[in-house]
């Protein structure tokens, strides 16, 4: 069994502080604004949505943090080095710059993916002149760094399961904007739904 140390118990903290970090931004402004619930329809969601990001967001630091402190054959985790571990901490800290900047730009036209709304206009600035979802990307990015810090195989089932609903989801949404709002077909067009398309990154 590993020695819990006191740099082990330290590390352990920061993924928990990420997850609450994460946790928090989601509980801020979690409801759309007033003004876009009373202008636009509701967009369907994927069923069980809203339980699997919440199951997400206990489950994947409560995990990390326990693979940095124990080895328990619970955990399933891999052996990785701890040159792969600090890597990933440093892609979890890019992962969650990345939904704080993406969140904030968004503004009052952002509703969480379980409850969404057709928003009043479409975000094509910051990161969204490259990016359509770059809060999904944020959120696999975190989890992806979750796993390569853990090791642990349950973080990398739940990074697949994420992968499929943020997929269907994204896929749900466009439809449903590009019905609502003519100018979301040009921007579909001129960005990726993950990742930046080539062309768009020409122009920085």
């Amino acid at each position: 069994m590993t020695t819990v140390t006191t740099s082990g118990v330290l590390l352990a903290t920061a993924p928990i502080l990420v997850g609450i970090i994460s946790w928090a931004c989601y509980r801020r402004n979690q409801q759309p604004h007033p003004e876009v619930i009373d202008s636009c329809q509701p967009i369907a969601g994927v069923p069980g949505a809203r339980i699997l990001i919440m199951l997400s967001q206990i489950f994947v630091p409560l995990v990390t943090s326990l693979s940095l402190v124990t080895d328990r054959n619970w955990l399933l985790s891999l052996s990785f080095s701890w040159q792969i571990r600090g890597i990933g901490f440093v892609i979890a800290a890019l992962g969650l710059g990345l939904f704080v900047v993406a969140k904030r730009q968004l503004g009052s036209n952002y509703s969480p993916c379980y409850d969404a709304v057709v928003p009043r206009e479409i975000v094509r600035s910051g990161v969204y002149a490259f990016i359509r979802n770059p809060i999904y990307t944020a959120n696999l990015t975190m989890i992806c760094a979750a796993f390569l810090i853990s090791g642990s195989l349950w973080v990398l089932a739940v990074f697949v399961s994420m992968v499929w609903l943020y997929r269907k989801t994204a896929i749900i949404e466009e439809l449903s904007l590009t019905a609502s709002l003519p100018v979301y077909f040009e921007y579909r067009a001129e960005t990726g739904r993950f990742l930046p398309k080539a062309r768009a990154l020409r122009r920085i």
